[in-house]
């Protein structure tokens, strides 16, 4: 996947999150920071 469908996704979900708790997006960044490991 190149930078600008990453990109696109990822803020695609983040507007997703928005509507959930802070503890949801805190969870979906370390999934993100495990995927990248």
């Amino acid at each position: 996947m190149n930078r600008f469908n990453f990109k696109f996704l990822f803020l695609l979900i983040l507007f997703g999150y928005g509507l959930h708790p802070l503890g949801a997006v805190d969870k979906f960044l370390v999934d993100i920071e495990h995927s990248v490991d």
